[in-house]
């Protein structure tokens, strides 16, 4: 079995084209880039705002180039190197393309490890939140 998915002899075939009319492409990608820059970009926003000392314009515009900068280049680079994967046929979540015919083009502690990490950063992230809450509920 090869490394590289889009090299393996048991990937799906590869088509490049790119499908609808020019105008639903450029609506699409704003789209897309919308929606990504909303939900993963501005949930740190009040949290940078917070820890900045005044004057807040100048360093929150900078803190706001780098925390759009991060998720364009993590989120690209994901769909830039899907799209040469797999084509235009890359499905909505990156693990549901290495399954071909219910069988996975990755070893099974990949698979096992990501879903472990997944977990653990769904629970990290409410314990958080949740200590956040109880901390602004008693300081009040």
């Amino acid at each position: 079995m090869d490394c590289l998915a889009g090299y393996s002899k048991n990937a799906p075939t590869k088509d490049y084209s790119i499908n609808g009319s020019a105008q639903n492409r450029v609506f699409g990608s704003f789209n897309a880039i919308s929606i990504i820059a909303t939900t993963f970009g501005n949930g740190i926003i009040p949290e940078i705002q917070a820890t900045i000392a005044p004057p807040v314009k100048g360093k929150m515009f900078k803190g706001l180039c780098v925390c759009y900068a991060v998720v364009v280049s993590t989120f690209f680079s994901v769909a830039i190197s899907g799209y040469w994967a797999f084509g235009n046929q890359a499905r909505g979540t990156v693990l549901a393309n290495f399954m071909v015919d219910e069988k996975s083009l990755l070893p099974t502690w990949v698979l096992l490890m990501t879903n472990v990490f997944t977990l653990l950063q769904v629970v990290a992230v409410t314990l958080v939140r949740m200590s956040y809450s109880l901390i602004t509920r008693y300081n009040r």
